[in-house]
């Protein structure tokens, strides 16, 4: 730090994990920046947003500056080290434009920095842990747009682009990129990433472009408003490009696109628009929005196959037909869209999400308010919704989700049913196996030790306990070859042997592998249970804990004992807590290295749904010394 000072004689530079301010002497005033990172699958318009954010002079964001670099830090964005890029750092050393942002930095007015790189969407955990009040935006083009971008680049290879990434590594990044946006946006809350329409922010609509704004909390500047209308004006010309993909590759694409992420990142950007759009005088409701841009690219759609390049009546009415069958096609799909945006807007959670827009549209008429204290109100509101809305129902949800009706897929059994059975007091839908009658936390524990573990390969022999075991696992686990398997519950004839999990008859390191399925609820000193467990496992082996788990800390009191009172607080008659999110840390205190996974965290939103696995968690408990 001392050496900046040395190179800025004028500046004051402090740093810390998510801001740098700079202080200018001769003015006395400070400036705090904050920091914006676009992300998005490559050939998506990023840099075409990046290009419209920095017509703001209180905006400074980077070419790719950090493309090559494994971590950014705080760091990273002093003056002198920011505006100084290196080969081996970034492929475009552009010196012009770091001189023009120079002297934006300098000027000491500036409210963001930062960077656009298309594959940040693959470090945004790492950026956010960085970089706590940063801003995020995230880029979503249509499929078949980016695959064509990507064909033609295949076709002209340069240094930074090989003939390999073509429409095939298209549609792979573009699903990756969704992915990793619905994880971290599952995680982080419902202003942690912007997801940017490409066809919306340049069909020329200024009412998005407010909606980014009023996202970073800033006023919509006239010079913005000017290379917005630039950009905006070719978008008709861009729109009817012909196709650098023959009908069999378009196909192909469409075919591979994820639906369920195509769907959330639909929902995602008519829900930010909303939240967002605070202009009275030019309200949109979303699905006027969204029908405004399907109503456009239909009309597009129309004037390209309609018009007359040939004079030959049977291409003539050849086009005719394709005309009338692409206008079938659009109007289906503008009728589920309005469908599915109409079930959106009826659920509680928009209704919150609407309520959260009027208020911010409210204090935004107050100059006197401070925009922070605004955004801080409306984030609030913004994450009861996002909570409320993790609520609905699995089922309600997968009906909202477009594409033709699935199968259900068992893993353990690996057998299909057009539907699961329901089951529980509150039956549940899709909840039962009925071939194996496996429930969702079942499922959700044998699709890990498949995918994660090697366990259920038999290729070493393993011991394993299982406590309180389950028919659906232990037939198929008992099967399993090399596997030394022993089961054991506290009623003797419900397993191989009788064990009291706070008091195991077993020597130290004697298991390779310990399966705790809805156990630790039952018993009063769990914390005895946790170290049993820990004695018994052996150095390198994992316990898999699963228990229900609420929002919140862990709620437990011993002074409840009547089954009335247990089953009104924790859920069942028998049950003396209920676990919270900081099950992970009870079970760090007494040795193990533990980690708590959500299902969206170990199995894919097609992979969820297939074997409905809904919301369940599972906790990874490993022994290290």
């Amino acid at each position: 730090m001392a050496k900046g000072r040395k190179l800025l004689a004028g500046w004051d530079l402090s740093a810390d994990a998510t801001i740098i301010q700079f202080r200018i002497r001769k003015t006395g005033s400070w400036a705090v920046m904050k920091h914006i990172f676009i992300s998005g699958c490559p050939r998506s318009g990023t840099t075409a947003l990046m290009e419209l954010l920095n017509k703001d002079l209180r905006i400074a964001i980077a070419k790719e500056r950090f493309k090559h670099q494994p971590r950014v830090c705080a760091a990273s964005f002093e003056p002198e080290y920011f505006l100084t890029p290196k080969a081996e750092e970034t492929n475009l050393l552009d010196e012009s434009f770091y001189a023009s942002l120079s002297e934006r930095v300098r000027s000491g007015n500036l409210s963001y920095i930062g960077d656009k790189v298309p594959g940040y969407f693959r470090r945004l955990d790492a950026l956010c842990r960085e970089f706590k009040e940063a801003k995020f935006f995230m880029l979503l083009r249509d499929p078949v747009s980016v695959a064509c971008s990507f064909n033609r680049r295949s076709q002209r290879p340069s240094a930074g682009w090989s003939s390999e990434k073509d429409y095939n590594d298209a549609i792979r990044q573009w699903n990756d990129s969704l992915w990793r946006a619905y994880s971290f946006h599952g995680r982080r809350g419902f202003q942690s990433l912007f997801v940017v329409k490409y066809e919306w922010l340049f069909c020329g609509d200024e009412r998005y472009l407010e909606a980014i704004y009023a996202y970073l909390g800033l006023d919509l500047q006239e010079s913005v408003r000017k290379q917005f209308r630039l950009l905006t004006e070719q978008w008709p010309k861009r729109q009817r490009k012909k196709l650098s993909l023959s009908k069999e590759q378009v196909l192909k694409v469409t075919s591979e696109v994820d639906l369920e992420l195509a769907a959330w990142a639909k929902r995602t950007v008519i829900q930010q628009f909303a939240a967002y759009s605070y202009s009275s005088d030019a309200e949109m409701s979303p699905s006027q929005a969204c029908g405004a841009a399907w109503l456009e690219q239909r009309d597009l759609m129309l004037s390209m196959l309609s018009e007359d390049r040939s004079a030959n009546p049977a291409e003539k009415d050849a086009r005719a037909k394709k005309t009338h069958q692409g206008a079938t096609r659009v109007r289906s799909g503008l009728e589920k869209l309005f469908q599915e945006v109409t079930c959106i807007e009826s659920s509680r959670s928009w209704g919150l999400l609407t309520f959260a827009r009027r208020v911010r549209a409210a204090f935004s008429r107050k100059a006197a308010l401070s925009r922070n204290h605004v955004s801080v109100r409306v984030g609030k509101m913004l994450e009861r919704a996002r909570l409320h809305e993790t609520t609905i129902n699995k089922s309600e949800r997968l009906e909202m989700s477009p594409g033709p009706k699935e199968n259900r897929l068992c893993p353990i059994c690996k057998k299909e049913s057009p539907a699961f059975l329901p089951f529980g007091k509150k039956r549940r839908l899709n909840a039962k196996c009925p071939h194996c009658f496996s429930l969702e936390r079942h499922r959700l524990l044998w699709f890990y030790l498949e995918k994660e573990t090697n366990i259920l390969l038999g290729e070493q022999p393993l011991r394993l306990c299982h406590i309180a075991p389950e028919k659906a696992l232990e037939e198929r686990l008992r099967s399993v070859q090399a596997l030394d398997y022993l089961s054991g519950d506290l009623d003797p004839g419900k397993a191989t042997i009788q064990l009291d999990l706070t008091n195991l008859e077993f020597p130290s390191a004697s298991f390779d592998v310990i399966i705790c399925s809805h156990v630790l609820e039952h018993i009063p000193d769990d914390q005895a249970a946790m170290r049993e467990m820990l004695r018994v496992l052996k150095i390198g082996g994992i316990a898999l804990v699963q228990t229900p788990v609420r929002r919140g800390p862990t709620l437990e009191d011993p002074s409840i004992t009547s089954p009335a009172k247990r089953r009104q607080v924790f859920g069942q008659e028998d049950h003396v807590r209920v676990y919270g999110v900081d099950i992970a840390d009870r079970l760090n205190s007494v040795g193990f290295e533990a980690k708590l996974c959500f299902a969206e965290q170990i199995a894919s939103p097609r992979e969820r749904r297939l074997m409905a696995l809904g919301n369940r968690t599972l906790v990874v408990c490993r022994k290290e010394k």
